[in-house]
């Protein structure tokens, strides 16, 4: 008897939980309900058998309701490992799309910084050249030379970052 109402109370609190997926609007697996429906029914024959209410004549009762149980279980979890599976496929559709899409950003930020970085390193270059032209000062000529030197190294640096922003974009044409 003990056990008789233990298995009713295991039965009530899957009930239970049923119930609130329900109310909460939660989808339920039909091979799920299916499974709980065939261990309710087996549980409650055997039960019923136990106590004498029923004389079926059929032993065992409850060994066919588990096995029942265990196919609809075993289906509803490959039904849930299905839909896990199809889940995590957009999920990385999704991951792939905005990974791209982070990519042209960076490379449209790579390339306008470029742009903005050119223009006056391309102004100090032409600004030191006529200074050196002018100046006499070998002090001074020496320190517009560093500046050339600077800024031609600047520039190179800027403009391979603008070739990686090209050769990402596809954009880059190889010459012969």
């Amino acid at each position: 008897p003990i056990v008789n109402i233990l298995t009713l109370l295991g039965m009530l609190l899957i009930l239970a939980s049923v119930i609130s997926l329900n109310v909460k609007k939660q989808p339920i697996d039909i091979f799920f309900t299916s499974g709980i429906a065939i261990l309710f029914l087996s549980f409650t024959v055997a039960i019923l058998l136990n106590f004498g209410v029923l004389s079926l004549g059929i032993d065992n009762v409850t060994k066919l309701g588990i096995g029942l149980e265990v196919i609809a279980l075993s289906l509803s979890m490959s039904n849930r490992i299905r839909l896990l599976k199809t889940d995590r496929e957009k999920l990385q559709t999704i991951a792939l799309q905005r990974s791209q899409e982070m990519n042209e950003v960076k490379s449209y930020f790579l390339t306008n910084m470029s742009h903005e970085l050119r223009t006056p390193l391309n102004a100090i270059l032409g600004i030191a050249n006529s200074l050196e032209a002018e100046i006499k000062d070998e002090k001074v000529k020496e320190k517009m030379e560093t500046i050339k030197y600077v800024s031609d190294s600047l520039i190179s640096s800027v403009n391979d970052i603008l070739d990686f922003s090209k050769i990402e974009k596809g954009e880059l044409q190889l010459q012969k």
